[in-house]
Parts: C-alpha cells; structure tokens; sequence
C-alpha cells in the first residue's frame, strides 16, 4: 500500500531536550524516550561496536562480495517481535522495493535468512553470514527507519562516520566519548570498506547523531566542519539520495521494483506519453509562468518547470483530449496513480483517468474508466491517488473535457506523476498556510483532521500539534497524534479495536519518489486501558469526547511530540505550495501474531554406494520433491553428477570465472577408471545433471552451458528419472524385471501386447491405424503410417452387441492395482465400456469374472483418460467390454496406451482441455478451478491452475494449489484437517510410464487456521458453480515451466491431465527405529574390500595427504561436503538443486504461501513418493 511506500521513521532528539506537559486526552507512544537514538543500545549485552554492529572480526561484507546476498532475501519474523515491529518491517521492505531492486521473501528453508528478534536493542551483522543470522528490534526499534538502517547493515554498510575520509568532514571530540566506548568511532580504509565512489553524506541515514555516546549530555561527540549541516547529521526520515545511489550500485540494480512510471514533464519527451490521434483538442506542455505554476519547480527557476495543460476557455462544451502513458508491464496486480493537479476553469470542467488494457490478443485497447476529478472553486495544486488492479500490459490515461468554455477562465494542469505496484494511503489531509500556523501557534493549538473510514470501517482521525511540547538542539517539533472516531459501523465494529496498525505520514513533495524523505511513524493498537480504567480503543461513542465541528466523539490520542523538526519541514519540501500532507492508514495486522516458522535442517546430500556400515540421506529444507530424492537415492545408490564424467567437455562448457569463489572443485570431472558411464550417451536431460546457474556468483550469469544451445533449457530438470538415467540403474544392478509395472500396451505391434478377442461374443475389436478422422492417442496422429489404437465399431449391429479384449493372464504381487488407459467414445451417448477382471477360481483356472467400473458415452468424442481400481491377489485377466448402447450411434469404441500398476489410484483426476488456448487467454494471475474431489477419508478438496502463473513475477510458469471444499461429510470431520499430505501431480502423457517425466509437488497441512472446516465464517469463498464454499489456495506458484509444458508430452491433444491426492500421513510421524549394532567382522577379505570402498568414495586415486582433521583439505570433489566420522573423513553429494547452490531464486521451486514442504510428515511422504517410483521402473536387461 503507498502508505508503506512512503512511511518513514522520524526518531528525535538527543539528551539537549526539553518537555513540556501535554493533555491528559493525549498520550505518548514513548513516554520514558525510548526512541531518542536507539541504535545506539547503550543497556545492551550483545557484544557489538559502532553501537548497532553485530559481526565477526576480519569480515567485511561490503568488500568482499561473497557476503552480498542473493534475492529475494528470506525472512522469519520471531513471534517475540512486538506485533508493531512486524507491520513496520513490512514497511521498511515496501521502501527498498520502490528505491531499488532488493526484495525479500518469507523463509522457506534456505540456507541464508534474516531473522527478526526482539533483543536488547537495534543491531544486525554486516552482510550475507551464508548461515542464517538475527537482526534484533528492540524497544524504541519499532520505527520503519531504524529498520532500514539494520537492513543496510545486512546488506553490507557500515555507519558514514567511519569512512576513510572522515576527518575531512566531521571532528570526533574523543574527550567527550563515554569512557570505554571510544572503539565506536574507528574509522576504516579504502581495502575494509568502500564509499562506492561517493561523496560524503551529511544526509545518509547511516550517520551518527551529534551526541552519540556523550559523557556530557549537553556536549557533542561529533560535529559537521561546515556548521549549516550540524542539524542534519544522524536524520532518521528515510534513505538519503545517495544512500539509495549506494545501494544500488553495491547490488547492481537496473531499476526499483514497484516503481512503474514516473514524470515530472521537464523534458520535450515527456516521459513518452502519447496524444490520442481521435479526440477534439490536445493537452500542451507548458512552461511554467506568473500565475500559471508549475509543481515540481513552483516557478522558482527561470526557463525550467513544465507541466501538462489542458485549456477549457476554448471550443465547444464535451470537447476533449486523451494523454496515455507508454505501455507498462505490471508485475503486481496492484498499482497506485499519484498526481498533482488543478482545475481553474469551469465547474463543469472534468478530469477522467483510464486504463487501457491488453485484450487478450496482445493489443492494448480495452477501455476502463477508473475515477473521475470535477472541477471546484480551489484553483491550487491538490494532490490525488487513484488505485488500480491491472494484471496485464496496460497504459494509463488522462481525459480531460471541457464543461463550459463560457464560464472557464482557467483549464486543467497536472504535474509530478508517480505508477507505484503498491496500495494507495487510505486517508489523505491537506492543512494549507502550514508554516503561518507554525508562526502564530502556542503550546495549547491543536488541529483536528476530518473522520476518515479504514477499510473494516472504523472511523479515525489525526491531531496535529504545531508547537508540540518537546524541544531540541535542532529546535522545535510537530506533534501527530491517532485517535479513533465514531461512526455509522461502530454498532458492527469489535471493540476494543486491538491489533490494527496506525501509520501516519507526512510527506516529502519531492517529484521524484524514489528521492523523497518522507517522515512516518506507527503505533498498534492493544487492551491499554485509560487513567479512568477504559480501553483506550474502546467504542469513541462510550469513552470519547463530543466534536460538534464533525457531529463525532474523538476517542484520547495515542502518538508523538517529537512526530517532525520544524527544521526538516522548511528545509525539503515537506510545504511546497505551504501545504502540510498528511497520509494515515489503520489496518488490521492480526495475522501476524503467529509468523515465526521452524527453522528447517539445511541441504540435501549422500554418501555415493553403500558403506556397509548404515548412512544417512540428508532432506534438509526445500529438499521435500520427489525428483529431488530421487536424486539423492541415485547418489545413494552409486551414481555421481552427470557432468563429472571424462567426456563432458564435448558437450558443455564450465565458466571457471563464473563460479563462486571457492566452489571450482563442485566442477571436477573423473576419468573412467573412477566412475563408469555404464556405456551410455551424455544425457542433457538427466535428474543428476547440473543446472546452468549452480555455484555462481551472478545471479544472472551461468556457469555451465551446453556446446548445443538448444540443451540449455534441458539440463537440471527436476521432473524425474530420464530414460538414460534408468537404463543406467537397471545396467548397473542387472534388473530384468519391475517391481509394480504389470503390463502396458499402446497397440503399436501387431501382437497388440499378448491381448485375445474372447470367441463367444458378437463383434470383435480391430487393431487400427490413426487416420485424419481417428487419430491415435499415442502419436496423436503425428506419424504417417504409424499410430494404432483398439476400435469397437459400435455404427452397426443390433443393440447390446458387444466385443471383449482381454489382456494376458498376470501375476500379481500385492493386493491393489490402477488400471490406467486412454479411450474415446465418438458414438451416440449411451456405448459403454465395461472393465472386468477374470481370476483364478480356485482350481488354477481364470475363470471366476467380477466387473469393475462402467463408462457410458456422452457425447463428448475427445480422448479421455481413466483410472480403474483393481484389488486382485491371485493371477488373472482384465477386459475391455464394449457394447452397442443405441441404435442411432454412427461412431465407435477406441481404447489406447493402456497401463496396469500395484499402485493405488489417484483419488482426484481433471482433464483441462484445450490448455494451450488457456496459456494464450487467460490473464496473469486468472486462476481457473476445477470442481471439487473427495478423498478416502471424506474430505473434500478441489485444484485451482493458474495458466499464466499466480504471481506476477512468475508469469512463464503455471502455478498450481490446492484448497479445502465444503463437503457433505463436514459435519464428522475432524477439523483442522492436519497431517494430510497434498500431492498434485502434472502428468507426463508419454505412452511408456517407465519414461513420463510428470511434475510432482506435495505438501502437508498443519494446525493452521486455513486448514480448518469451509466455511462462511471461517473466511472461505462461496462458489455457485459447485454450491459450496473454497478456503484459500496454498501451492506454488512456479508448479511447471511453460517450456516443460511444451518440450514434453504435458499437453497432448492441448489437454493437461491433473492427478491429486490428499491422503493421511499421521501413522509416519514415528518412524526412526533404533539402529542395532552391526556384528564383529572377521573376515580379512571384507574389510579389505570395505576400506577400498572407503577410500574410492572419499578422494581421486592420486589424492593430498591428508592434514591432522582428515576434512582439512576438503578430499571430496563433485561438490562433496566432508564429514569426520571416527578419525577418518566421509564425503557426501550435495545436490544443485536448493537456492544457495543454484544461485538461482529458488529455480521451479518457488512456494506460495510459505510453503515449507512438509515439516516431518511431509517430507517422510516424500520419500515413500519416492520409494514407489524407484519400484515402477523398468529392469532392462
């Protein structure tokens, strides 16, 4: 929201301060001056120095740019932080968002986090500490501000003062150091810390105030040698200009990343805004001139300061011009217009603004009026904010039209334009002829904005002080004080109204946003109760005062003396036109109360083969995706990385300078006598191969590439095993069979799989070739001469006749079975397929039949997949029965790629057909829901596809989620609904199941509140299309890339198939079992051979003797991590495929909703996922 855009923290005074007692009906945030300089920490414990710094010795993050973070930066906010600090350090995030490209990110396991705690004081470390690290808000801390400031730290700056050039600027009077604390005013060299080229800033909002860790508080420590910037050192409003010029430059930022557009019009380009080539007249740029004032200059300078006119004295009445912005690409579905205009004509004069929107087909040209401006009797600059919600390519527009050009003796102007992807203030106060009311005000002034409305419907409103009662060495402050206010809701309202964040701003009229110092401060609401023992935040009709100017009661005001200096006001352009702006919001941020989430155990990794001796396999955070065990299994298993083997260099190519500092060795090759490619091609598309940006110290620069670029988009796929990868596990462990693989046939031999036409019945079904009218499902109709299918032919013949194909007779080895196929119905509705299985009667004969499950035509002739649970244990057939369901039918039977698994069925499948039109049509962020499934156990669940991706950041990716549907069965469900693993699965349609690549992601529910029952009041969504209601999406937002999609068989026939499960994991919550003792060996020839596989695992055979700790050199390559284990050093595989490792932000792994997998259950789910998966693979001989 703007407000978060523009909220500042204005921390006051020092010791040389003076109070004066204020009114029992306004109380102070600070009573006991927490907040005068608090990052000076002077109770604190930490063992810190320049007051806020918490950091090793002998590292320098600001230098050494392996301490610089990668974005976004995860976060954890502690539950310990008081609920205000939460909601400021959202706004401290809004703020690095509008001025530069650094964002953030809710933790999700990562190796690196920043983690918000409440300590003794304000402090954080210096850069990216690589493990995780605390930034602690203390009391006094809770101020937007002082939260940039901590995050500048973490993000690799020291304090202004230290600087190498210091003494050219500032005199420090060690004298006057607290004894003890003289170390705060080191300063440092060029080689330890770096001013990015420049200048000194008396602004930076890294400065040290005058009196820092002064013996005597009426005497300096630090003072400015040009005295006129005495009073601006140690500011706490917001980034100086070139706080932000330096932030930028350290992180090499091209652009903030919620700044859209911004114009002032001081250019003939004006900011490539177009006149519409339709409309009547034209908008005109104007130089500003006596009495025709431009805003960003107010005609201070001369032939400079221009805006945009639109005279209305002229022509005919509804005469118009249209001025639209150049295209704009939003990524957020939330934007605000901010402008100054004025309107000196008629009164019937209008200012309209519009989006013109993409279409659908590229072109932007659909039309929405968003609000409409009339004129009125002030002819000043007034500022306006109009919100958006725009997801696609859009321009924005202004249409000015002329009400009477005989009344009009003026027109319309606008100026200092700013498109922010952020909320716009709920509440905006003008207070005019500010600075005149600072001259003739006295202790006892006070002005009373009017009632606003916050969006739940509270009514509040804020109290200005012009004179406050608190004075400094800077001089006198304005006072800002909330209060609440009574209102036509109040009857409706909770009250007391606990937990809703006030923020107050007053602001900056800079024209350039990302340059504005605007100063702000938050209070939250909670259960204080007043001197006369009422909630402070009680009803204002109950405990308030009667204003009869807004026919209200004013509840007590709860704010700050020291809200502003009036020094800062005269000094930027906090009175331009001498108007005071004030923006307030009161939000509800209950919902972070509870935010801190585990920390999860870090990396995934394992050992390479079998030990003999019992090992681990390490799924630390983010670790919890079928692929990626799988990947960790193969480690297990005896397998390295793809792009370890002898011939890589023929296939891609390692940018040795690209890699992370000290990471060269994770890209060792091996020669064949070290590890084996079990005579077999290099596979691009291996589950073990790297990705292009691992191990790379630009975010945007690969290190590995392939010498055929079109395999670029291939390598680290994290879908699932590639047909070379089981080729290679089958060769290497002899496997001739599989182990839940019971048959499969696509019909493209002409012994159609062992499958027999049963001699008893009427008709038979044909072997068929695709044709341009039948097209078969296995090629879809690709190949010439190729593509066959089973087809019933149900057009002629009486009514009931039927066909049976059965299959081979098949031995099962556990008691359930999918039955899984594809199969079209082009007859009238009313054919039928009927599967049934024909078992062992006992004797050793197949004979005994029992059906299974009947489909019935209806009408709709796209091929559609089917799933049939069979439970058989002992040997047996199933068949295909296809009838003639009437006599009207013209069309016929076809069954294709049929497969028979010991797996249980997914309980939810949704077909999407045409999807590739969907990608094409549907907007950013458009979800589209399927209707809602029931699991085993009774709950009800449904999908929602987002085609184009949830989140704007994403929108090459489809994003998918699963949420809770009323149901009828609620009543007897156990609620919340937890320990419940979600899976979706995007099916690979590949006829051959052994080689499907599908994309699974699977989840598990907990106690919160999104898991409880859908209801009305639980903050569900009625839907009419099911009757019931939908509780909130929680998934991913990069589910599948758009290329996967396309490169694979997702999208066969333009339909995308969806499997889901939502089954029970409770019984895995306890799974560790002791590990018994291992028998004595004493067989000289095993421990010969356990000690060469030790040594073949841990090191090349020409490998650095060893130092006293055996890990010290690393002797693992391949990105070994190495652990000493009984004397001796153990090597383990750490997989490409985290954040930290990829380098990437989090690659196809990004979650929506601080997905953290799975916590126990979840990632124990995984890997029976995963377990299943290894069972269902081809052996090959």
């Amino acid at each position: 929201m703007m407000e978060r855009v523009l909220l500042l923290f204005g921390l006051v005074a020092l010791a040389t301060s003076y109070t004066i007692p204020v009114s029992p009906e306004v109380h102070e945030v600070y009573e006991n001056g927490e907040d005068e300089n608090p990052i000076l920490n002077l109770g604190s414990d930490a063992n810190l120095f320049e007051g806020d710094i918490l950091i090793p010795e002998g590292r320098n993050a600001l230098i050494d740019k392996r301490y610089r973070w990668k974005f976004p930066i995860p976060y954890i906010l502690g539950d310990d932080l008081d609920l205000n600090a939460k909601g400021c350090v959202h706004q401290a995030f809004e703020m690095y968002r509008l001025k530069s490209c650094i964002d953030f990110k809710p933790y999700e396991g990562e190796k690196t986090y920043i983690k918000f705690e409440k300590r003794g004081g304000c402090f954080s470390s210096v850069g990216d500490q690589q493990n995780g690290q605390i930034l602690s808000l203390g009391s006094g801390c809770d101020h937007k501000a002082v939260i940039e400031h901590e995050l500048l730290h973490a993000l690799g700056f020291y304090h202004e003062q230290s600087r190498t050039d210091r003494d050219d600027y500032v005199n420090i009077w060690l004298n006057q150091v607290t004894p003890g604390l003289e170390h705060n005013f080191n300063k440092y060299n060029d080689d330890y810390i770096t001013d990015q080229n420049t200048a000194y800033d008396y602004e930076s909002i890294m400065h040290y105030r005058p009196f820092s860790f002064n013996k005597n508080e009426t005497i300096p420590t630090i003072t400015t040698k040009i005295p006129e910037f005495y009073n601006i050192i140690g500011q706490y409003l917001d980034f100086s200009k070139l706080d932000t010029l330096r932030l930028n430059r350290m992180y090499n930022c091209s652009g903030p990343l919620t700044l859209l557009d911004q114009c002032a019009f001081e250019y003939a380009s004006i900011c490539g805004m177009i006149q519409a080539s339709s409309d009547d007249a034209d908008w005109v740029h104007t130089k500003s001139s006596v009495g025709a004032e431009d805003h960003t200059l107010l005609g201070r300078c001369r032939d400079a300061g221009y805006f945009m006119h639109f005279n209305t004295t002229t022509g005919r009445p509804q005469e118009s011009a249209l001025l639209e912005s150049r295209t704009l690409y939003p990524k957020r579905k939330l934007q605000c217009l901010q402008f100054f205009y004025k309107m000196t004509g008629s009164p019937k004069d209008r200012l309209v603004i519009w989006v013109k929107m993409d279409d659908g087909t590229g072109t932007v040209r659909t039309m929405k009026k968003i609000h409409t401006f009339y004129a009125d009797s002030d002819h000043t600059w007034k500022i306006a904010h109009v919100p958006m919600e725009v997801g696609v390519k859009f321009r924005y527009g202004f249409h000015a039209v002329r009400g009477d050009p005989s009344a009009s003796t003026g027109g319309i102007y606008i100026d200092d334009i700013s498109l922010t992807e952020t909320r716009c203030p709920n509440a905006v106060w003008r207070i005019q002829n500010f600075t005149k009311i600072m001259e003739t005000a006295d202790y006892n002034t006070v002005i009373n904005s009017p009632r606003f409305n916050s969006p739940e419907g509270y009514g509040y409103g804020v109290r200005v002080i012009p004179l406050s009662s608190y004075s400094d060495y800077t001089g006198n402050y304005v006072g800002l004080y909330f209060h609440l206010v009574s209102g036509e809701n109040d009857v409706v309202m909770q009250w007391p109204a606990k937990n809703r964040q006030a923020t107050l701003v007053v602001m900056d009229q800079d024209p350039d946003i990302k340059l504005r110092m605007s100063t702000a401060r938050s209070l939250t609401t909670d259960a204080r109760m007043t001197s006369d023992g009422k909630f402070l935040w009680d009803n204002p009709s109950k405990v308030g005062k009667y204003d009869p100017s807004c026919e209200c009661f004013r509840g007590e005001s709860l704010g700050w003396r020291n809200f502003v200096k009036h020094f800062d006001l005269r000094r930027r352009n906090y009175l331009k036109n001498d108007d005071l702006i004030i923006f307030a919001d009161f939000e509800d941020i209950t919902s972070l109360i509870k935010t801190e989430v585990p920390i999860k155990p870090k990396e995934c990794w394992s050992y390479v083969g079998d030990d003999r001796k019992g090992q681990n396999v390490s799924i630390g955070a983010r670790c919890d995706t079928k692929a990626i065990v799988e990947h960790e299994l193969l480690h297990a298993l005896g397998f390295y990385h793809e792009q370890s083997r002898s011939d890589r260099d023929d296939y891609v190519k390692i940018w040795w300078d690209q890699i992370e500092e000290g990471m060269e060795h994770n890209f060792n090759k091996y020669e064949d006598d070290f590890i084996t490619d079990l005579n077999t091609p290099y596979d691009y598309e291996s589950v073990m191969h790297y990705r292009p940006l691992s191990f790379n110290k630009n975010e945007s620069i690969p290190t590995i590439t392939t010498t055929i670029p079109n395999f670029n988009e291939v390598i680290g796929q994290r879908l699932d095993f590639s047909a070379v990868d089981i080729t290679r596990l089958n060769r290497m462990y002899d496997c001739a069979t599989t182990h839940t693989l019971l048959d499969q046939c696509s019909f493209e031999l002409i012994n159609i799989c062992g499958m027999i036409q049963n001699e008893d019945d009427d008709a038979d079904w044909v072997q068929t070739l695709s044709s341009p009218t039948d097209t078969d499902h296995t090629l879809a109709g690709r190949c010439r001469d190729s593509g066959y299918f089973m087809k019933f032919d149900t057009s002629s013949g009486e009514v009931g006749r039927s066909a049976l194909l059965e299959s081979r007779i098949l031995y099962p080895n556990r008691d359930e079975q999918c039955l899984q196929f594809f199969y079209k119905m082009t007859g009238a509705a009313g054919d039928k397929v009927v599967i049934w299985v024909r078992t062992d009667d006992g004797t050793g004969t197949v004979r005994s039949v029992r059906k299974i499950y009947t489909i019935t035509g209806d009408g709709d002739d796209a091929w559609k997949i089917a799933h049939v649970t069979l439970k058989v244990t002992k040997k047996f057939r199933y068949f295909f029965q296809g009838i003639r369901g009437s006599s009207n039918s013209s069309g016929a039977i076809l069954i294709d790629d049929i497969t028979l698994t010991e797996t249980s069925c997914p309980s939810a499948v949704w077909q999407i057909h045409n999807f590739t039109g969907l990608l094409t049509t549907t907007p950013v962020g458009g979800p589209i829901r399927s209707k809602c499934f029931y699991n085993s156990e009774g709950y009800s669940f449904g999908i929602s596809v987002y085609p184009n991706g949830r989140d704007p950041t994403y929108p090459d990716y489809v994003g998918m989620s699963l949420h809770l549907c009323s149901g009828e069965n609620d009543a007897v469900m156990q609620w919340p609904v937890a320990n419940r693993q979600a899976t979706i699965v995007a099916m690979d349609q590949d006829p051959d199941v052994k080689l499907r690549m599908s994309s699974t992601r699977s989840f598990t529910t907990d106690t919160n509140a999104r898991w409880n029952e859908p209801t009305a009041t639980s903050g569900a969504v009625w839907d009419i299309s099911c009757q019931c209601y939908r509780s909130q999406d929680y998934g991913w937002s990069t589910f599948i890339s758009h290329k996967h999609l396309h490169r694979r068989s997702f999208l066969k026939d333009s339909d995308l198939i969806i499997t889901a499960d939502f089954n029970d994991l409770t019984h895995l919550i306890k799974t560790e079992v002791p590990v018994k003792p291992a028998a004595p060996m004493n067989d000289n020839t095993d421990e010969k051979s356990l000690s060469e596989v030790e040594e073949r695992q841990e090191a090349p055979k020409h490998r650095e003797p060893r130092a006293a700790n055996p890990c010290r050199p690393n002797p693992c390559f391949n990105g070994g991590v190495c652990v000493e284990n009984e004397g001796k050093a153990s090597c383990r595989c750490v997989t490409s495929q985290t954040t930290y490792y990829t380098g990437k932000r989090c690659e196809e792994l990004n979650m929506d909703g601080g997905i953290l997998g799975a916590l126990i259950g979840g990632a124990v789910g995984v890997v029976v996922l995963t377990l299943a998966i290894f069972t269902i693979i081809r052996r090959a001989q």
